[in-house]
């Protein structure tokens, strides 16, 4: 674990400034019903969100890819805002803990304090009230 960590902090991958999707995403990218029967899912993100960017090794394109495919098979711009968060991460929150425990208060507080929890609420959506809509 510790070596994927260190991989992913030397690639040097960058992150979305905060509010802003993928260059060529929608804003609110997930919103539509195919993508929300899967990303409103009680373990998405355990089951398919944290494989997938643990096999890219944290880069934003791989687990994009990885999101399309089935299953999960997001659409492109929703996987996108997965990817960049991932990226995000790996690029600014990995010394905070976030490449063993990435629901440590540590890693939490770095993710919200590098903005990348507030690109990828922006890029995705308001998956909150969409999600409670949506079931």
């Amino acid at each position: 674990m510790l070596a994927i960590g260190l991989f992913l902090a030397a690639a040097g991958l960058d992150c979305n400034e905060p509010d802003q999707a993928p260059i060529g995403t929608e804003i609110g990218a997930c919103l539509n019903d195919a993508d929300l029967g899967m990303v409103c899912a009680p373990n998405f993100g355990d089951d398919f969100v944290t494989d997938c960017g643990r096999e890219a090794f944290g880069d934003p394109s791989e687990t994009s890819a990885c999101l399309q495919r089935d299953p999960p098979g997001l659409s492109q711009d929703c996987a996108d805002c997965y990817g960049a968060q991932t990226g995000c991460i790996a690029s600014n929150c990995l010394s905070a803990g976030c490449s063993s425990d990435r629901s440590s208060e540590s890693c939490l507080a770095c993710i919200e304090a590098s903005g990348c929890q507030a690109a990828f609420d922006s890029c995705r959506g308001n998956l909150v009230t969409a999600c409670e809509d949506w079931m």
